[in-house]
């Protein structure tokens, strides 16, 4: 995969990437996916890159701005603001359809389902959301739904995650899992719903 790849070049600003990291296939093909993704948050940034690529690699890939669809959509906005608690750090705002759960909206978006309650500064019933309520919507994450009798260590060993320091995956990537992960469950079925980050958050996951 192109992102195994990636994960194997140097950390550093774009403009002092080595050619051959910047020009490789993987590298390119990243961008461009970004860029052609109509569900991508493809941004100015973004197109700065690509555009720096296209100079350095001799390359001619489009770089407009895409037409979203999920600007497309009534229940979907694209803003900066979110109402008198404070921002939507996403830019991403979505309007609770009826019969709506933390789970519903984690899954069609493709984050966990504590994070969508988390990111809110209103406080949302997670088996229970309004119709016609306003949702930030977190960022990104590769998501694994819970079964009965998972744990930690059996979904670790599942998917293949790797401890980071001391501190397991799951519990990494999902921060109100206790140390000793027993209330994997408990706080699933109570408080958030059942969607969980099995990697990092951010825009460019689903894209490598």
């Amino acid at each position: 995969m192109s992102a195994d790849v990636i994960d194997g070049f140097k950390s550093s600003p774009i403009h002092e990437t080595p050619v051959e990291e910047l020009c490789s296939f993987c590298n390119v093909q990243r961008h461009q996916m970004k860029q052609t993704s109509p569900y991508s948050l493809y941004d100015r940034n973004d197109k700065l890159n690509l555009e720096h690529i296209n100079y350095v690699c001799n390359l001619n890939l489009p770089t407009a701005m895409p037409n979203l669809v999920l600007s497309e959509s009534p229940h979907i906005e694209q803003t900066s603001y979110f109402g008198p608690g404070g921002h939507c750090a996403s830019n991403l705002l979505y309007t609770a359809s009826a019969g709506d759960t933390c789970n519903s909206i984690a899954t069609q978006f493709n984050v966990a389902s504590a994070h969508v309650k988390g990111m809110n500064w209103q406080p949302i019933d997670c088996f229970a959301i309004p119709e016609g309520t306003r949702v930030c919507i977190p960022f990104r994450c590769k998501t694994y739904t819970l079964m009965d009798g998972d744990t930690c260590d059996s979904i670790e060993r599942e998917l293949d995650l790797k401890p980071w320091l001391l501190l397991s995956a799951v519990r990494e990537y999902n921060r109100w899992v206790n140390e000793d992960c027993s209330n994997l469950h408990e706080a699933s079925d109570a408080l958030f719903g059942h969607v969980i980050c099995v990697g990092p958050t951010g825009d460019l996951v689903l894209d490598a």
